[in-house]
């Protein structure tokens, strides 16, 4: 009777830090995906799958890079680091950088606008990663 010769399994792959799509290495591939008339879009699922992406529990962020975007997993946000009125602010202007960003509309700050800021700054005792006491009135 002959004898059987079994293969081993092969060892699963171990997972790189970015995943790649069966085929393509990471960073090499193109997907698309339709813009419907409500601005609303699906994630391909190799893009899901390559950023790790879990339906109801993870967010993405877009990166306006001059003409093009950058999808990628967003950072974890810790509620209690967030200020709702400085990030209406910042929202707003990432609006206006991926509107305007570019079309030539955005400028550096004028030499005296910033004289005028630094002066009225000057003397005022600035520590960021410091806590804030009692009532703060705007």
């Amino acid at each position: 009777m002959p004898t059987r010769t079994t293969r081993p399994h092969p060892t699963p792959a171990k997972r790189t830090k970015v995943p790649t799509i069966a085929g393509h290495a990471a960073g090499r591939i193109a997907l698309r995906s339709k813009v419907t008339s409500q601005g609303q879009t699906t994630l391909p699922s190799g893009l899901r799958r390559a950023l790790g992406l879990r339906a109801g529990v993870d967010e993405i962020e877009y990166v306006i890079q001059g003409d093009h975007a950058v999808i990628r997993r967003a950072a974890p946000v810790d509620a209690r680091e967030e200020d709702p009125a400085l990030c209406g602010f910042l929202d707003l202007i990432e609006r206006d950088i991926a509107m305007h960003g570019a079309t030539g509309r955005l400028r550096t700050i004028p030499r005296s606008l910033f004289r005028r800021i630094a002066r009225a700054t000057a003397g005022v005792d600035i520590r960021p990663d410091e806590s804030i006491d009692g009532e703060v009135a705007l």
